[in-house]
């Protein structure tokens, strides 16, 4: 999820097996944040850092980049 005015991301899915299907998780300075998941406890991916990779860059052809020898 993002802030409509910002663009940050605010909440992702978490990863974790151990969590439930299709559950928002809130980040907290770009880690997962505190949570619990399906098995009683925390999830152990809480605190992993989240790297926001939307590319803000144009693509370049890889076809045409030649190899370094």
């Amino acid at each position: 999820m993002f802030d409509k005015n910002t663009g940050e991301v605010l909440k992702i899915y978490c990863p974790s097996i151990y969590c439930s299907d299709r559950v928002l998780v809130p980040l907290v300075d770009g880690k997962i944040g505190p949570h619990d998941g399906v098995i009683p406890g925390l999830c152990p991916w809480i605190g992993t850092r989240v790297i926001d990779d939307r590319a803000d860059f144009t693509p370049r052809d890889v076809t045409t980049v030649e190899a370094q020898p």
